[in-house]
């Protein structure tokens, strides 16, 4: 027999019936039926947000799902002496959306040390670099600026720093390399593939040669001595700048390469700008030199 509940439902299907044959048109209306395609992303909102820094450090910088990343590095300035530290890098670029959300680690390192105008005193230092760094894997780096070179009895030359750049531009020093000035050679920029070489030795000319880069750290620079000027060291990036060699004849020591910079093929339409980044130190052949400034990044969803 069937129940109260069964009863209904029978007398609702003969009603629906009842209308239809009296009224076809009435059930002509189009029903859409959603289906999840396996696979396939959805379409998420994207929360504005932004997050910008110039203080050295490492954060953790979460992008939200759906949310495109507009990304700008900045490397730090190398120390100024005898000349203007180099400027750092910048590199720019864009991260795609991501239907989970993205945590990216930014480490921002510290401007480059500044000389003096003591020959026996420690060189200016080459700039830190900026990274980017998603899962242990580096997508985005922004060479330092070289470190200037240092004091020598005799200041005729000035020597200044290399700027960072997609290759890092090589420091400042004797221009001809072949002992014209007595100045120290330059320290070499780092590369896409190698680091940069330090300021060559000259017999009867300069005194020591300046030190290479190594992986991602500037060569160092090195204090002078008998009176020749002090070298500047390398900016670091994703390949270090060289130090310059030391001065000879008490000239100026060479100035430090430019650490170089990198995209990873993850970062959409990356532009490049060779000392666009972070200014170096200037010369304390001004008045009032200014010290270098660190690295900085800023991103935008």
């Amino acid at each position: 027999m069937p129940t109260r509940r069964r009863l209904l439902e029978l007398t609702l299907a003969g009603a629906v019936l009842a209308t239809l044959a009296a009224d076809p048109a009435a059930f002509s209306a189009t029903y859409v039926y959603r289906t999840h395609i396996p696979g396939a992303t959805s379409t998420q909102a994207c929360p504005a947000g932004s997050f910008s820094e110039s203080l050295p450090g490492t954060y953790d910088v979460t992008v939200p799902a759906g949310c495109t990343a507009t990304i700008a590095l900045d490397g730090a300035g190398g120390g100024g002496a005898l000349g203007n530290g180099g400027n750092g890098a910048r590199v720019q670029g864009t991260l795609a959306a991501s239907s989970s959300p993205q945590t990216l680690s930014v480490t921002i390192q510290a401007a480059g040390s500044p000389g003096s105008l003591n020959s026996y005193a420690p060189a200016a230092t080459g700039g830190g670099d900026t990274t980017l760094v998603i899962g242990g894997t580096l997508l985005m780096a922004a060479g330092g600026g070289g470190g200037a070179g240092g004091y020598g009895g005799n200041n005729a030359v000035l020597a200044n720093g290399g700027d960072g750049g997609a290759t890092g531009s090589p420091g400042g020093g004797d221009p001809y390399s072949y002992c014209q000035t007595g100045a120290g050679i330059p320290g070499q920029g780092g590369t896409q593939s190698a680091p940069g070489a330090g300021g060559l030795y000259e017999n009867n000319c300069n005194y020591v040669a300046g030190n290479p880069g190594s992986g991602m750290t500037g060569g160092a620079g090195q204090v002078g001595q008998y009176g020749n000027g002090t070298s500047g060291g390398g900016g670091n990036g994703y390949y270090g700048g060289g130090a310059g060699s030391l001065g000879g004849d008490y000239y100026v020591g060479g100035g430090g390469g430019g650490g170089s910079s990198y995209a990873a093929p993850q970062i959409l339409a990356p532009v490049f700008t060779a000392g666009g980044g972070s200014p170096g130190g200037t010369a304390y052949t001004v008045s009032s030199p200014s010290p270098a400034q660190a690295g900085s990044v800023s991103i935008t969803w």
